[in-house]
């Protein structure tokens, strides 16, 4: 259901839950609902604490406590999560970095003393009606494969018998990459059932899932009064049939737009640098974004995650970090340490670079 605007999450410990329980029921609230809570690790323990809507985070990363959402709360509130964020982090000796924040959401930001960095962009899908034409051929064309291997895509019902095969589509899919394990914090958790109110799409071949989306709604609406929602958790397996990924989307985007939302987000393009240089950029962290994308992209594959967002024909939309007094290098390499790119096993990242060099230049191309 599509609230009017986000509520904020009761952040209070449940019965006897300990620290770190508490946090990652607050994790799931948060994912399911686009609402609120701040996540911190002051040592090795897990501190919850209430935030306005919108938000998540602070991780902390070396001397960086991180927010990965950036301030999404409504504007009236981002002053007080700004705030909520320093008085956590200060004490600590943290310096605070807020990750994919928008344009919308930087004049808070600006005000309290934060400089941007651009980083990233947002890839923003309005939808088109339908999906004839040349600029559509290739959603057209991976759709096609994924039919003819069987793959239907559908939206998961209270009582559907696949919500139980989303934690194994979810371990394979994480398995296939060069990492040995995720970094908890960056990376969502499958939905656990009906009761998680994350909605949630299945693409299955001869009845078994094989892949699955969810999306829900962010407190940001369009210029025409409707709500944008986002793609949270998008995983396949990897013996998913051929364009069982884009069939999944279009799915899911034809679902939304019968509902009459027609802006889905599909999450940040990283390194997808858009718009002028804002003032106090730090320029080495953005070029170096770059350079670390172009040369990585066998651990981490920013030039496959880009083609197959362009494929739909995005707005981008540009993302920043936000430092005070700006971004530092010493803060980016705390964040690529913290998410885990750098512990791969090496024969699958062997396997990764590989693969990535043996593509077309032109596949993936950054903008």
């Amino acid at each position: 259901m599509i609230q009017s605007r986000p509520a904020v999450c009761d952040a209070g410990p449940a019965g006897g839950e300990d620290p770190a329980g508490t946090a990652r029921r607050l994790a799931r609230q948060y994912a399911r609902t686009a609402d609120g809570l701040l996540i911190g690790e002051p040592g090795r323990g897990l501190l919850a604490l209430p935030s306005p809507p919108g938000a998540v985070g602070p991780i902390r990363c070396g001397t960086t406590a991180l927010i990965p959402g950036g301030p999404l709360a409504a504007p009236e509130d981002a002053g007080a999560l700004i705030r909520l964020t320093e008085a956590w982090a200060e004490p600590l000796g943290l310096a605070p970095l807020s990750l994919n924040v928008t344009e919308a959401e930087l004049p808070p930001l600006l005000a309290a003393g934060y400089q941007p960095t651009r980083t990233a962009s947002e890839c923003v899908v309005r939808h088109p009606g339908d999906w004839s034409g040349s600029r559509y051929r290739a959603v057209r064309a991976a759709c096609a494969r994924a039919e003819r291997g069987g793959t239907v895509v559908r939206e998961l019902n209270d009582h559907d018998a696949a919500w139980q095969d989303l934690p194994a589509i979810f371990a394979a899919h994480l398995a296939a990459k060069p990492q040995r394990r995720p970094a908890g914090p960056f990376v969502a958790l499958p939905p656990t059932g009906p009761s998680d109110e994350r909605r949630v799409w299945v693409a299955a071949v001869r009845g078994g899932a094989v892949g699955f989306a969810t999306a829900c709604p962010l407190g940001r609406w369009e210029a025409d009064g409707s709500r944008r929602w986002t793609l949270g958790a998008f995983h396949t397996r990897p013996d998913a049939p051929p364009g069982t990924a884009a069939a999944l989307v279009r799915g899911l985007l034809d679902d939304l737009v019968a509902e009459g939302i027609g802006a889905v987000s599909l999450g940040p393009a990283p390194a997808v640098v858009t718009g002028p240089a804002p003032a106090g950029e730090n320029r080495l962290v953005a070029r170096g974004v770059r350079a670390w994308i172009r040369a990585g992209n066998g651990l981490f594959d920013a030039r496959g995650l880009w083609h197959f967002k362009s494929r739909f024909r995005p707005t981008l939309e540009p993302l920043y970090a936000c430092g005070r007094p700006r971004v530092t290098a010493r803060q980016a390499a705390d964040f690529v340490r913290a998410s885990g790119v750098l512990r791969v096993d090496p024969r699958r990242a062997l396997r990764g670079t590989w693969a990535d060099l043996r593509r077309p230049a032109a596949f993936g191309a950054l903008p």
